[in-house]
C-alpha cells in the first residue's frame, strides 16, 4: 500500500509540476525518489485532509481523468493484497485503504465507462472488497474500520448513477445487488456500543430521509470533524435523498429495532432520535434517568458531544403534557451527591472521585437547565448553596469534561448566578484571593473558632483578629467561596449570650445588610473587620443579581440597589470617619481618620456603581467630619457634579440648612476632584457660592433679636448650621491652587460680594447692647474670614 500511494504522489508531482509549485510550498518534489513512506499514523492523518491540506492532489485527479482511474485501481489492489497477501491481515493498512477509497469517491467520484478502475465495475469491486475486507476483521473490534467502510459504500452508492439518479423506480443490477448486501452486512449489530451507534444514526436518516445529516454525517466522519465543510450542492442532495430511498427498502424493521436497542446509552442517538420523533418523551426521561444515576456513563457523557443537547431535551420532555413535571435530579439528591465530595482545591482532580464529580457535572447542568426553564418551580434547586466556583474550575481544567459541557455550564451559571463566575476566575480581583490551595489546610471550623476567640478575648485583639484573617485566607484557598462565607456570617453574627445565629448563603444573598449588625468589637478590631468586609462585598455582588431578577422592572430594580448601596455607604462613611470608635466617648476632633484600604475600596467601589449616591448622601445629610472624609478617599464624588448642580439651582424641597450643608459639600468636591472636569467643576461651583452669598443674612440671623428663634421642625437651628457651613466654605476657598483660574475667579467675585454685604451690614445702625456686640463679633469674623480666603487667592476682585 505504501509504495503504491507513494508512485501515485510521484505520478501526480511529474504531471503537475508547476501548480504544485505555485499552491503547496511543501510539496512532493522535496521527497526522495524512492523514499519509504511516512509512518502509517502521519500517513492516515495526511490523506484525511486531502482537500484542505494538497488541493493539487484533488485537482489534479479531478482533471485527469486517466490519473483518476489509476488511482481508484491502485486503491482496489491495495485492497486485495491486505486480505490475499497477508496470513495476519493490518487493521492500519485496511483503514488507510478504504478511508483512502472513500476520500477518491467524496472528491473524484467513480468515473465512467467499464473498466477495472472505472464505472459500475468500479463500484461493485469496491463494495465487494469492502465487504471480503470486514470479514477478515469480524474477530476484531474496529469501530473506525467499520464507521468508514458505511462511508465508502454509502458514498458508492451516491455516486452509482443507478441509484443517485433513479426517478421512481430503481433498476435491479449486479452491481446494486453487491452494494445492498454490503451495507445490510455493515448494518448488522455488533459488540461494539459505538459502531452500532453509528450504525443507529445511518438507518434513522434513511428512516426518515434526511438527506442533508446523511451527508453531514458520512463526509464529516471521513475528515474526523464531526460535519462536513463541503459546501453541499443540490445534485449531492438529490443524489443522498436517492440513497435513503434505496437504502430504506433494503434495510428491514427488525435490524433498525435492534440497533436502537443496542445504541440507545449513545448521546447523539438520543438526541438524533428526539429529534425525528422515533424516541417518545417518556422512554428519553427513562434512558436520560439511567445515564444520570450511573457515574461512569456520565463521566463518558460530559466527556463527549451532545451532552448539553441531551439535558435540553430531557427537561422539555420533564416539562412536556407527557412529563411528569418531575426533574430527574432533585436538589436533595443534588446537594447529596456535592457534600459527599471534597471540594478543595487540592482535591479538586483525584482519579478515585473523578467520575463521581462527572456524574455531579451532569446532574448540576441537568437542574441548571431545569431551573432556566422552570424558574418558579417548587423542585427547582437552590444553586447558590453549591459549589458553583470549584465545579466551573474542575470543567475547566480536568481531561474528563469536554469543552461543550463546559461552554453549556459556563453560559447556564453566566445567566442565572453571574456572581459566581468572578469566583472561579483565577485572576479574581479580591485582594482576599488566594491563587492556590494552601500547604497547610485549615477547617472551617477552626475559622470560626479562632473568630469567637478574637470577639471574647478583652487584650491583644488585634493579634487574635490577625490570626482569624490569616485563617480566613487558607479556608476560602482550599473550600467553596459559599461554605466558607456562611459559616464565618454566623459567627461573625453571633453574640455571647445569645443562641447562635443560623443562616443559609441563599438568605445571605437576599440580605446582605445583616452583616452591619455584627458587633462594635467586630468593627473595631482590623482583622475581622476585613473579613466582614470581604464577605460583604461578594454578598453584595450576589444581591445585584437577585435584586434586578426579583424587581417587576429594571427601574425599581435599580432604585433598590441605590437605596442598599447608599444605606451601605453611609454606614461606612459614618464608621470609617470616626475610626470605627461608636461609643459615648468616640474620637477628638483633631483626631485624623484611619485609611483602612477595605473600606475605602468598597465605598469608592459602591459610589462609582450607582450614579447618585453621594448627591443622595449630601442631601441626607452626614457630619462634617463625615463629608471631609468622603471628599478626601473618594475622587469618584465628582461624577455626581451634575446632579449636585441640579439640587442647588433648581428649586426643590430642599430647606436653607440642608441648601447650605449641600453647597458646603459641593464646594469641597470642586475643589478638590475638579481638576478632572473644569467645565463641570466651573458650574458646580457657581451654583454653591451663589448659595452661599444668598445665604449670608440666615447666618447673621434677625437683627436685634438676642436669640436664634429660625428653627426646623425637628429642632435644629437653622442659623447655626448655616453659619458653621458658611466658616467652612471661607475656609474651604483657602486650599485653591494650581493653574484654576476659572475656579479662582468665581471663588473671588462671591468673596467681593461676601465683603462688601459685610461693609454695609456694619454701617447700618441697630440696637446697643449685648445684641448688638454679639452682631458685630459674628460680622467682624466673617470679615477676617473673606480677607484669609482672598488673601490666599490673590486679592479681592475689582
Amino acid at each position: 500500500t505504501s509504495s503504491m500511494l507513494e508512485d501515485l504522489a510521484l505520478h501526480v508531482h511529474s504531471s503537475r509540476r508547476k501548480l504544485a509549485s505555485q499552491r503547496h510550498t511543501k510539496s512532493v518534489s522535496k521527497l526522495p525518489r524512492r523514499r519509504r513512506i511516512r509512518p502509517m499514523r502521519e500517513m492516515r492523518t495526511e490523506y484525511s485532509v486531502a482537500s484542505k491540506d494538497k488541493p493539487w492532489l484533488v485537482e489534479a485527479l479531478v482533471k485527469d481523468e486517466e490519473l483518476a482511474r489509476k488511482a481508484r485501481k491502485c486503491v482496489l489492489d491495495s485492497l486485495e493484497s491486505i486480505y490475499n497477501g497477508e496470513d495476519v491481515p493490518s487493521l492500519g493498512k485496511a483503514i488507510l485503504s478504504v478511508r483512502t477509497l472513500a476520500l477518491l469517491l467524496h472528491f473524484v467520484g467513480i468515473g465512467s465507462g467499464s473498466s477495472f478502475g472505472s464505472g459500475s465495475a468500479f463500484v461493485q469491486s469496491s463494495v465487494d472488497a469492502i465487504d471480503i475486507l470486514n470479514g477478515k476483521f469480524s474477530g476484531k473490534t474496529s469501530d473506525e474500520l467499520r464507521v468508514l467502510s458505511i462511508c465508502a459504500c454509502l458514498l458508492a452508492c451516491s455516486k452509482f448513477p443507478p441509484i443517485a439518479e433513479a426517478k421512481q423506480m430503481f433498476l435491479n443490477s449486479p452491481t446494486s445487488a453487491a452494494c445492498s448486501a454490503c451495507l445490510v452486512g455493515l448494518l448488522e449489530p455488533t459488540g461494539s456500543e459505538t459502531s452500532n451507534a453509528f450504525a443507529s444514526r445511518i438507518v434513522d436518516c434513511f428512516a426518515s430521509q434526511d438527506s442533508t445529516e446523511l451527508y453531514r454525517l458520512v463526509v464529516g466522519s471521513l475528515t474526523n470533524a464531526g460535519g462536513s465543510d463541503s459546501v453541499l450542492t443540490e445534485a449531492d442532495v438529490d443524489a443522498f435523498f436517492n440513497t435513503c430511498r434505496w437504502a430504506s427498502a433494503k434495510v428491514d424493521s427488525a435490524t433498525t429495532v435492534d440497533l436502537r436497542k443496542q445504541s440507545m446509552e449513545c448521546v447523539k442517538v438520543l438526541n438524533d432520535g428526539t429529534r425525528r420523533g422515533n424516541i417518545s418523551y417518556p422512554d428519553l426521561e427513562k434512558k436520560v434517568a439511567q445515564i444520570l444515576d450511573d457515574a461512569e456513563r456520565c463521566r463518558f457523557v460530559v466527556q463527549g458531544s451532545g451532552a448539553a443537547a441531551l439535558m435540553t431535551n430531557a427537561v422539555i420532555a420533564t416539562l412536556s403534557d407527557e412529563g411528569s413535571k418531575l426533574p430527574l435530579v432533585l436538589p436533595l439528591r443534588l446537594d447529596g451527591l456535592a457534600k459527599k465530595l471534597s471540594w478543595k482545591r487540592s482535591d479538586l482532580f483525584e482519579t478515585k472521585t473523578e467520575a463521581s464529580r462527572c456524574q455531579f457535572i451532569l446532574q448540576l447542568l441537568y437542574s441548571l437547565l431545569f431551573l432556566d426553564q422552570a424558574p418558579s418551580s417548587p423542585f427547582s434547586i437552590d444553586p447558590r448553596s453549591l459549589p458553583l466556583a470549584e465545579a466551573i474550575m474542575f470543567c475547566r481544567e480536568s481531561k474528563s469534561v469536554g469543552d461543550e459541557s463546559t461552554f453549556a455550564l459556563h453560559d447556564l451559571v453566566a445567566k442565572l448566578l453571574p456572581e459566581a463566575l468572578s469566583l472561579a476566575n483565577p485572576n479574581e480581583p479580591d485582594i482576599v484571593r488566594m491563587t492556590g490551595p494552601s500547604a497547610d489546610p485549615v477547617a472551617i471550623a477552626m475559622v470560626t473558632d479562632a473568630i469567637n476567640a478574637c470577639k471574647e478575648s478583652g487584650i491583644d485583639r488585634e493579634a487574635y483578629g490577625r490570626r482569624a484573617e490569616l485563617m480566613f485566607l487558607k479556608a476560602r484557598a482550599d473550600y467553596p467561596s459559599a461554605d466558607v462565607d456562611t459559616s464565618v456570617s454566623c459567627a461573625l453574627l453571633s453574640m455571647k449570650h445569645l443562641p447562635s445565629r443560623a443562616y443559609t448563603y441563599t438568605l445571605l444573598c437576599k440580605d446582605p445588610l445583616l452583616l452591619l449588625k455584627c458587633h462594635l468589637c467586630v468593627w473595631k478590631c482590623n482583622g475581622l473587620r476585613r473579613i466582614v468586609l470581604s464577605v460583604l462585598r461578594r454578598l453584595l455582588d450576589a444581591n445585584d443579581y437577585i435584586t434586578l431578577d426579583e424587581a417587576p422592572t429594571d427601574d425599581i430594580g435599580y432604585q433598590l440597589l441605590a437605596a442598599r448601596n447608599a444605606l451601605v455607604t453611609r454606614c461606612l462613611i459614618l464608621a470609617g470617619s470616626s475610626n470605627f470608635q461608636f461609643d459615648s466617648e468616640g474620637t477628638t476632633k483633631n483626631e485624623v481618620p484611619t485609611r483602612c484600604p477595605m473600606t475605602i475600596s468598597l465605598i469608592r467601589s459602591m459610589i462609582s456603581s450607582h450614579r447618585g449616591v453621594v448627591a443622595m448622601l449630601i442631601k441626607q445629610g452626614l457630619s462634617d467630619r463625615a463629608v471631609d472624609w468622603l471628599v478626601e478617599i473618594a475622587p469618584e464624588c465628582l461624577a455626581d457634579a451634575e446632579l449636585l448642580t441640579g439640587c442647588l439651582s433648581e428649586r426643590n424641597n430642599l430647606t436653607a440648612a440642608e441648601r447650605m450643608v449641600t453647597a458646603d459639600a459641593s464646594l469641597r468636591i470642586a475643589i478638590a476632584h475638579g481638576a478632572r472636569d473644569e467645565a463641570a467643576t466651573q458650574l458646580l461651583a457657581s451654583s454653591a457660592l451663589n448659595v452661599l452669598v444668598s445665604s449670608f443674612f440666615l447666618s447673621l440671623g434677625p437683627v436685634g433679636v438676642p436669640v436664634n428663634i429660625i428653627h426646623e421642625d425637628d429642632g435644629h437651628d437653622v442659623t447655626q448650621t448655616c453659619r458653621r457651613a458658611t466658616f467652612r466654605m471661607l475656609s474651604a476657598m483657602q486650599s485653591i491652587h494650581g493653574e484654576r483660574p476659572a475656579l479662582r475667579n468665581e471663588a473671588r467675585r462671591a468673596l467681593s460680594k461676601m465683603a462688601n454685604m459685610c461693609k454695609s451690614e456694619g454701617a447700618l445702625g441697630g440696637v446697643a447692647g449685648s445684641v448688638a456686640m454679639r452682631r458685630k463679633t459674628l460680622l467682624k469674623e466673617i470679615w477676617d474670614a473673606v480677607v484669609r480666603a482672598s488673601n490666599s487667592l490673590g486679592g479681592l476682585q475689582s
